[in-house]
């Protein structure tokens, strides 16, 4: 066995990481074995310094057999966005100018948990749609 990273050698010094932190590890996968690699002390500290305040940001534990991992609301707004533009540019294919309920209906009133109108509302602000004329959008 030898370090994931560095490639030390010495099993005095080498410890396992695990892939998905055990508390984590416990409350979603209880069935699972746990999946480790093999770190040197030193790459295992400098791992963690960097990936503890990740996880602090995006994973909340609220019991050990009760996890909630929270997506952050920037994920969340990207992929709606992303969902947007690809349904219009999909339906401006074939229709030229779509018109606003069309693309609503092909969507529905959300769009990935945000509200289609928002979405709408801000790629408008952004310039990265228009209205040709009222009621009709446009990539530009």
């Amino acid at each position: 066995m030898k370090c994931f990273f560095c490639g030390e050698e010495n099993e005095i010094v080498l410890e396992n990481h695990h892939l998905v932190p055990r508390r984590l590890n416990e409350a979603m996968f209880p069935k699972s074995a746990a999946k480790t690699i093999a770190l040197c002390r030193n790459c295992h500290r400098k791992l963690h310094h960097i990936l503890n305040p990740l996880i602090g940001n995006y994973i909340k534990i609220t019991k050990v057999s009760e996890v909630n991992v929270k997506k952050p609301e920037r994920v969340k707004w990207q992929r709606a966005t992303q969902k947007f533009l690809s349904a219009l540019t999909e339906l401006e294919e074939n229709m030229g100018s779509v018109p606003k309920e069309k693309l609503f209906s092909v969507l529905g009133p959300k769009v990935e948990g945000v509200e289609t109108e928002k979405v709408m509302e801000s790629l408008l602000r952004e310039g990265a749609i228009y209205m040709p004329r009222m009621g009709f959008l446009r990539k530009t």
